[in-house]
């Protein structure tokens, strides 16, 4: 899949060949090579439209080649949109996170832990990722192998399993060094998206937002995880809609509930918009092979001496495996499209 500069090359063209309006919102935080980074956007359809469908790829920086190669691939296959709809792809909004290979941004914030309601602190940790501070977050040089693994299996017969990951994945305001760091305020990233779609999107009246991630679920599957509890009947209407791989938050399969994310935002920021937001996921290695990649990433960011991409996250987000990359594609066009659909009927 494609680096950042290439990505946003060839997802520009794919929209001028289907006639998109193309912007972009510059950023002031600039990439290894001093040069500028802006986050980009294709708008094709309606150009005032009370329905919308938006589409996001590299929330996480070093997954954004997941995103982008299904939105391209939807360009490329030249879908019709019906009228009255608009469609937005917003392409690689942590562009330092993509060129850097890292997940968070330029502040090590993660940006789907940094949006919080208006008036919501920034603060606090979990006692359980207070407790594990050390071992989440390490300044020596972590182990990676059997060490590890002990340490980990320790860890979780201690807390137990769902307790020890949503204390970690959940999302954390105090250790600003620390993994899944949520920031002390919102980041220019998503003011930026969201400033743009206030501006034009003024009579949205009913949206769906789909937010393309990786790393988490069992290899080349999807999950499509939803806000609303998993008992509760509108994530069951959408479990008919789009199948059985809609997730709720309650679900038995103990999925984390993270907070301040950006597609949550859009609903507490767009109170008079009926939403839709789905996080889709494409799973990729171990939820603990998945950990121990972050945690040394982490480490290598903040206490190695030289600063470079390192190479340690993207085999780990984006598999350098054909039919693992065919599969996201084909999923990930197949619901863009399903939820065009859904929306316009």
């Amino acid at each position: 899949m494609l680096d950042y500069h290439a990505a946003t090359d060839a997802f520009q063209q794919a929209a001028r060949a289907r006639n998109a309006q193309l912007d972009s919102l510059p950023l002031a935080t600039r990439g290894p090579q001093n040069e500028p980074l802006a986050i980009h956007i294709a708008w094709l359809g309606s150009s005032n439209p009370q329905r919308a469908v938006l589409h996001f790829s590299g929330v996480h920086g070093v997954e954004a080649a997941a995103g982008s190669a299904v939105q391209r691939a939807w360009l490329e296959a030249g879908p019709t949109i019906p009228d009255g709809i608009a469609v937005v792809l917003i392409h690689g909004f942590n562009p330092y996170g993509w060129l850097w290979r890292r997940r968070a941004n330029a502040d090590n914030v993660d940006l789907n832990r940094n949006c919080l309601p208006e008036g919501a602190e920034f603060a606090g940790v979990p006692d359980t990722y207070r407790d594990l501070q050390k071992f989440l977050n390490p300044c020596r040089r972590p182990s990676r192998g059997l060490g590890f693994l002990l340490q980990a299996t320790r860890e979780v017969v201690r807390f137990g399993l769902p307790q020890v990951t949503q204390a970690i994945a959940g999302g954390q305001y105090e250790y600003p060094r620390g993994l899944f760091f949520g920031g002390t305020g919102w980041q220019e990233e998503p003011r930026c998206v969201i400033a743009w779609l206030s501006q034009r999107l003024p009579d949205l009246r009913r949206a769906a937002a789909i937010d393309v991630h990786t790393g988490l679920g069992r290899f080349g599957r999807q999950l499509l995880l939803v806000d609303e509890h998993d008992a509760d009947p509108r994530c069951q209407e959408l479990r008919r809609q789009f199948g059985p791989t809609v997730r709720g938050w309650g679900s038995r399969h103990g999925y984390y509930q993270a907070r301040g994310k950006f597609i949550t935002a859009l609903a507490t920021t767009f109170e008079q918009v009926d939403w839709i937001t789905v996080t889709q996921e494409f799973g990729t290695y171990s939820l603990l092979r998945v950990f121990a990649a972050l945690r040394y990433e982490n480490w290598q960011w903040h206490f190695q001496k030289e600063k470079r991409p390192f190479e340690t996250l993207r085999p780990i987000f984006v598999p350098d495996n054909p039919a693992w990359q065919l599969n996201l594609v084909a999923q990930g066009t197949t619901l863009l499209q399903q939820m065009i659909e859904h929306i316009a009927g």
